[in-house]
């Protein structure tokens, strides 16, 4: 991989603050073959060779290839080639807390579970006669229709040889005694989101 240069400028102000002038700016300068725009840090990379190898897929980052209008086919190529890296990972869904209005995510997050943790049953979404819906345990004693059950569990498959490994991130949970001062905590973690 080539290391990024920003082609400082000689005559004319440098202005790369969106993705747009980032690549703008790498079409102005010959030598320059494939840009790379960050949001994160408003970061505008240039490159004076191409590559079709894939680091990281994120919309935090914008990545494009410059040259003449005749490579619009070979260009092309190299995009297939860096789009057939792509993972496939199922969207993230939302769902609702206990007593949360759930009509619109038709799940819930809340599970109840038995002392030594060896049964959890999660929340249903519960339509009401008025018409709202509340995630509540799933019990014989709840009112309503069930509209949605529990969040359903999220597996990324592994990444086949070719494709892009998605970056780690830490993911944390915790089991909640509601009634005792657990339950203060995780209903600020909840707020703060």
């Amino acid at each position: 991989a080539s290391k990024a240069s920003g082609f400082a400028p000689i005559a004319v102000e440098k202005d790369v603050s969106t993705a747009t002038k980032c690549i703008d700016w790498c079409k102005q300068h010959e030598e320059c073959m494939q840009v790379t725009y960050s949001t994160g840090n408003k970061g505008c990379y240039l490159f004076s060779k191409a590559t079709t190898e894939a680091w990281q897929w994120s919309d935090s980052y914008n990545a494009s290839y410059c040259a003449d209008s005749k490579e619009k086919d070979h260009l092309m190529n190299m995009v297939k080639q860096v789009f057939s890296q792509k993972p496939a990972i199922s969207e993230a869904v939302a769902c609702s807390w206990a007593g949360d209005d759930c009509s619109q995510t038709k799940c819930c997050n809340d599970a109840t579970c038995s002392w030594d943790l060896k049964g959890c049953k999660g929340y249903s979404c519960y339509q009401q006669p008025g018409g709202s819906a509340q995630c509540a345990e799933t019990a014989s004693w709840s009112t309503g229709t069930i509209i949605g059950g529990p969040r359903k569990v999220r597996e990324v498959a592994k990444a086949e040889d070719g494709i892009t490994v998605q970056g780690t991130s830490l993911f944390c949970f915790m089991v909640v005694n509601w009634k005792g001062k657990e339950g203060a905590i995780a209903n600020n973690i909840k707020e703060k989101q």
